[in-house]
């Protein structure tokens, strides 16, 4: 059902794209104009505009950053959490974890409970991105070739950095991989809410709320004023928020294809953090178990 709402979710958002195509023709054709009347050096380089089309990973990537598509980055740990954790959330609450553990280690029992929750939930974003894939490929025409969108489109328009999409294999399996580490944190959050939570639906309120309050101390604490204000990195905020995961606006300023390792080195760090902080929250089990009772 996630995987079925996100694709529908980008599915309007790219066809409504695609119908606005001359909109955005218009916008590439005053965008052109705006260069050539700051910079005529510049507008050398550039060919007027004579239609608005793109290539596959253009359109894509265009749909993702820009449409409404990408508001999915601030409810989406709910797309993760209610497939992940359902069915461990009944057995603990129900009290069905204490006859488990009787029969089996509850440290085996745990490993198989969240290696269950990341079978359910792991291939979301992958099979998602194929369909996406898909369904932009059948809509651009069959064309996979970015230099087509740099020849059609005005690239500097609302499109990732073009030193990445010049790489768009690359871009991609960054893009993915980041993504991947995304659902692995929300999952995290899962069930360290799961545990508090007096019912399921409160668990799932629990884990958006968490899910916001990270991303902003991530933003102004980490952000704004340890690397911004106290030392002096510049735009560092934008490399350290995971809502700019979908929009790739962290890579941007003064990009380099190295400057794709940014933001995996973030999501590694803070899934790494927030996998040992679930591994102390569930390592006594006499705890978990009074705590359930609540």
């Amino acid at each position: 059902v996630s995987l079925l709402i996100l694709f529908t979710w980008y599915t309007v958002a790219v066809l409504k794209d695609v119908g606005d195509r001359e909109k955005l023709y218009q916008l590439s054709l005053d965008y052109y104009h705006d260069i050539c009347s700051q910079d005529e050096e510049a507008c050398q380089e550039l060919s007027p505009p004579t239609e608005y089309k793109m290539d596959t990973f253009g359109q894509m990537f265009y749909t993702m950053k820009t449409s409404h598509f990408n508001n999915m980055i601030l409810i989406f740990v709910v797309f993760i959490t209610i497939p992940g954790i359902y069915q461990f959330y009944k057995e603990l609450k129900s009290g069905y974890i204490k006859n488990v553990i009787i029969r089996k280690k509850y440290s085996t029992y745990l490993k198989e409970q969240y290696k269950n929750a990341l079978l359910r939930t792991i291939f979301i974003i992958p099979i998602l991105f194929l369909l996406c894939f898909l369904v932009t490929f059948i809509l651009c025409d069959g064309i996979v070739d970015i230099n087509y969108t740099f020849t059609h489109a005005m690239p500097g328009i609302s499109l990732p950095s073009l030193v990445y999409l010049e790489h768009p294999l690359l871009f991609s399996f960054v893009y993915l991989v980041n993504f991947v580490l995304l659902e692995i944190l929300c999952l995290n959050i899962g069930f360290l809410c799961v545990k508090k939570a007096k019912n399921f639906v409160l668990a799932i309120i629990m884990s958006l709320l968490i899910y916001f309050l990270l991303n902003i101390v991530c933003s102004v604490l980490i952000g704004t004023i340890l690397f911004e204000l106290i030392l002096g990195i510049e735009n560092a905020t934008t490399y350290v928020s995971f809502y700019n995961l979908i929009s790739y606006e962290a890579p941007i300023y003064h990009a380099t294809i190295f400057g794709l390792l940014y933001m995996v080195l973030f999501m590694i760090i803070i899934v790494f953090i927030s996998t040992i902080i679930l591994y102390f929250s569930y390592r006594n089990a006499e705890k978990v178990m009074i705590e359930i009772e609540k």
